[in-house]
């Protein structure tokens, strides 16, 4: 049985320029991180028509690679230190549902998140719909993004939501208890199920791979919130501009990396060739 958590994350925007913000927030990651110690490769980002709704939404599908953040013990369980996640999500603001496939785990390992933004402080129950079963199983968890006393490794980065304030003057410091003061205020529901199927590790994977989930919450949020002056005078189309021209950057160095592979392994083969040839 998986372990399945609802973390609430209370944001001081309104739901406009929470879409703005959390838009503009990653694909200004996957520009930063495509450069660092994440390889990420785009493999779809195209738009979809909800058979639900009928309206249209985003589908996007790709695979990270990494390795250096997991705990020794889960990196003695795989080959080579490395790790590849292959991401799909359907986003279709104001939710969205996310399932993550871990290659090397294959079916061992699911996780799937589902997120519904709504304006107020987190207080609703089940919006979700859940079953009476699913909801004795569910736990709750609050992320404040700008005083947590649960911040981890994975939370880390230099944004801090309580000293920012916006130039436009609109955005100020978030003090303890800020959630009661705020004009604008909407909350991330996101309901995250993780199912590690692995004999004797199932429990440190599943509170592992939350461990991970929850720290990323936070550091994402705590940037959308905290990267305001960048993205508050943008239009949408414009942000939407700027993730288009990351998609197409990583897209095209994809392709440079896949070319320069195709020519080591030629040239690798020209030399072998040289070397086999029998000596006359």
């Amino acid at each position: 049985m998986g372990k399945t958590v609802e973390y609430r994350i209370p944001m001081p925007l309104s739901m406009e320029e929470f879409k703005k913000g959390q838009l503009y927030m990653i694909a200004r990651f996957m520009s930063e991180e495509s450069n660092n110690n994440l390889n990420i490769s785009i493999i779809t980002n195209e738009t979809y028509i909800d058979q639900d709704t009928g309206q249209q939404g985003v589908f996007t599908h790709k695979v990270m690679q990494f390795s250096s953040s997991l705990p020794s013990w889960l990196r003695r369980l795989i080959p080579g230190s490395v790790l590849k996640v292959e991401e799909l999500s359907w986003n279709l603001y104001p939710c969205s549902r996310t399932i993550y496939k871990i290659g090397i785990f294959g079916d061992r390992c699911n996780v799937e998140v589902k997120t519904i933004h709504h304006p107020g402080n987190g207080d609703i129950n089940n919006i979700f719909n859940l079953s009476m079963k699913e909801l004795s199983r569910r736990d709750v968890d609050y992320i404040d993004i700008a005083h947590d006393n649960k911040q981890n490794r994975f939370s880390e980065s230099l944004e801090d939501a309580a000293a920012f304030m916006s130039l436009d003057g609109t955005k100020d410091c978030l003090q303890p208890g800020w959630m009661a003061n705020q004009d604008n205020l909407i909350t991330a529901y996101k309901l995250v199920t993780v199912d590690f199927n692995y004999p004797g590790i199932r429990n440190k994977g599943q509170i592992f791979a939350h461990d991970v989930i929850r720290g990323s919450f936070m550091k994402a949020h705590r940037q959308a919130y905290c990267w305001y002056d960048h993205w508050s005078e943008l239009s949408l189309e414009e942000i939407k501009e700027y993730d288009s021209f990351v998609c197409d950057s990583i897209h095209i160095e994809m392709e440079e990396e896949e070319a320069e592979h195709t020519n080591a392994r030629k040239s690798k083969r020209s030399r072998l060739r040289r070397w086999l040839r029998p000596k006359l």
